[in-house]
């Protein structure tokens, strides 16, 4: 199954939004045949009957092309744990893509080639978060998934990995701050000592980030350090083109020709840009620059993907990263119309739920306060 199938089997799941439909998906498999259709392989015969009559539309849009679904025996031999996820494995880009999709394989399988810890840097969209999810779905239960928001916070309570895997993703974050620094070191010690396994990703070389402690920096280079490169021009076209597509737009071919030449961070920061503008008529462009870095903020913070909080994706983490937004820019004097245009919102009513619903966590929790008022200083003052 190729990268564009792949891709378009994840938004079939999201459209959907049926945690259950989504795990029959696990198993299915899609191949584009030679005169442009799709043939969507599933598990059962009521798979089928159930995608073909419920779910129609959601195919149509999530493969825009024609769509057959054929049903293979449920009771046919299943594939081992983790042969399904490799199957969708991550398509990386450059020398060390396919390095890197092996030691991430033998850090979870375990075995002579294991390394204790692994460290895979490189620029932001160059498929450092697919290998996570990937290794997340070999994995299945053996993976603890460090809360680095926490740990930046200082916190370290309930931080003590208890399973044989732990994968932290975006350790770059910690940049700046002491107490979240030295809590990471203390727990890849114990977890050397105890024999267990790390997964650490960071936007950027250990030495090259400014603000990491040399401690931390020492542990990172005892391990194992695979970089990844920039994606190649057809990966970046994909890019590009899902992002609009989840925008509710199609991308105009001279835009892409001339967002291809930028990094595919910059691209698509620079396409989001320009379809922002566009749903923003008569706003200013600082108070568009500045909700689209209060999204990049929100998501750094709550751990949310990026691209969540452009589409419509109904996971609650999601739902309060972009409330969060919603909220900040409120308060920073934008106007509540142009708020409800930039996430499409169908009537005030949601944006009212959204203050009614911070405002609410805030008083809880101190701490989550705090993570709004962050979002907020992204804004600004004039």
């Amino acid at each position: 199954m190729n990268e564009e199938s792949s891709e378009a089997l994840a938004r079939l799941k999201e459209l959907i939004h049926s945690p259950s439909v989504g795990v029959l998906l696990d198993t299915a498999r899609a191949v584009r045949t030679a005169d442009g259709r799709v043939v969507l392989t599933v598990r059962g015969e009521f798979q089928k009957r159930l995608l073909e009559s419920r779910y129609a539309p959601q195919l149509e849009r999530a493969f825009h092309v024609p769509v057959d679904v054929i049903a293979v025996p449920p009771h046919a031999p299943r594939a081992p744990e983790g042969a399904g996820a490799a199957r969708v494995r991550p398509q990386l880009h450059g020398r060390g893509g396919e390095y890197a999709v092996r030691v991430v394989r033998a850090f979870v399988e375990g075995g002579p080639l294991c390394n204790p810890l692994v460290v895979i840097h490189g620029p932001p969209r160059c498929g450092k978060s697919a290998l996570v999810e990937w290794a997340c779905m070999l994995a299945r239960r053996r993976v603890f998934r460090l809360d680095l928001q926490r740990l930046r916070a200082g916190h370290s309570r309930g931080l003590v990995p208890r399973k044989p895997l732990m994968i932290a993703d975006g350790v770059h974050t910690l940049a700046g701050g002491s107490a979240g620094q030295r809590i990471l070191t203390r727990i890849l010690d114990n977890l050397r000592d105890r024999g267990d396994r790390a997964l650490l990703t960071l936007e950027g070389h250990p030495r090259a980030i400014p603000g990491l402690s040399e401690a931390l920096v020492n542990r990172f280079e005892g391990g194992v350090l695979i970089g990844l490169e920039e994606p190649g021009l057809a990966a970046k076209r994909l890019q590009l083109r899902d992002h609009a597509r989840r925008k509710g737009r199609t991308l105009p071919p001279s835009w892409e020709e001339e967002l291809i030449r930028l990094p595919a961070h910059d691209a698509v920061a620079a396409l989001d840009s320009r379809l922002t503008g566009e749903s923003l008529r008569g706003g200013t462009h600082g108070e568009r620059d500045a909700i689209e870095r209060m999204k990049d903020v929100a998501s750094r913070l709550l751990e949310v993907d990026r691209t969540w909080l452009d589409g419509e994706t109904r996971r609650r983490s999601a739902v309060q990263a972009r409330r969060v937004v919603i909220v900040a820019a409120l308060r920073g004097g934008v106007d509540p119309v142009r708020v409800a245009s930039v996430f499409r919102l169908k009537s005030m009513r949601s944006v009212r739920e959204a203050r009614k619903r911070i405002e609410f966590e805030e008083q809880r929790n101190p701490r989550f306060a705090r993570l709004v008022h962050e979002v907020c200083r992204v804004l600004p003052e004039s």
